[in-house]
């Protein structure tokens, strides 16, 4: 009867140590699990960013896409309709009214004159040849100018620093993001005049657009907002950028980024 009692001792003591090693060998599974979990969350976070920012670049297309299809519609496409079915009454009419015919053949030429102007500006506007031959600086210069004309808004440019060519990549970034910043202030800032700062440093390019509008809350902004911000702020941190905006209500706003640039 003594004999028992230590055998049930023994038994407890090495379901103890079993215990104990088992309580080890799950915190150890605990440890690589939870590093596990942060290694999965990071990867989860960076397969989201990079999904967020592949929904941004094909809106940013369609967007484009469907302002291409608006403006060959509205411009070029009615107004070449419109000169068939004035050719087509040309051609009746060759033989019963030369002086109208020779008049509307005129108009005509006008027309198509006009036509190829229109669609060299949406040219231009999808990838200005001027930003490939010149760099970014005379593209912006000339861009400004058609822009002022077409919209009314006037916009000061200001330039600092010293005129040379960048990555080409970051040229065409750059002009992009002053592109849409400039649509968001004809949209919505309600003015008729903007500011484009431009500095091209040694070791980085800064670009400030900034108008006395409106203004809004910073705070609830969204990518899919009027302002597409977080579209910005992607394709700037591509570049390992900085993107920052200003803005309050009733006291305008300023976008202001700057991109590193790599010594030569």
């Amino acid at each position: 009867n003594k004999t028992k009692p230590l055998g049930s001792l023994g038994r407890i003591e090495q379901l103890a140590l079993r215990a104990e090693s088992m309580v080890e060998r799950v915190n150890v599974v605990i440890k690589m699990l939870k590093g596990n979990a942060e290694a999965i969350t990071g990867h989860l976070e960076d397969a989201f960013k990079k999904q967020q920012l592949g929904i941004w670049i094909v809106q940013a297309q369609e967007e484009e896409r469907r302002r291409v299809a608006r403006e060959l519609h509205d411009g070029p496409a009615q107004s070449l309709a419109n000169l068939v079915m004035r050719l087509n009454l040309i051609e009746r009419l060759w033989d019963q009214d030369q002086e109208w015919v020779r008049r509307e053949v005129g108009a005509l030429t006008d027309m198509v004159r006009e036509n190829i102007a229109e669609i060299r500006r949406v040219i231009f506007d999808l990838r200005p040849m001027a930003l490939d031959d010149l760099g970014l600086v005379p593209a912006l210069k000339r861009y400004l100018t058609d822009y002022q004309d077409k919209y009314q808004l006037k916009v000061h440019f200001l330039f600092f620093g010293e005129e040379r060519r960048l990555p080409l990549p970051i040229e065409v970034a750059l002009f992009r993001l002053i592109q849409e910043a400039l649509s968001n202030v004809r949209k919505h800032a309600g003015v008729d005049d903007a500011t484009v700062k431009l500095e091209i440093a040694p070791q980085v390019v800064t670009v400030v657009i900034k108008d006395d509008g409106r203004g809004f809350n910073v705070k609830y902004a969204s990518g899919k907002g009027r302002y597409g911000l977080l579209g910005i702020k992607e394709r700037v941190e591509l570049f390992g950028g900085e993107f920052t905006v200003k803005s309050r209500l009733g006291h305008g706003t300023q976008v202001i980024v700057s991109i590193p640039l790599e010594e030569e």
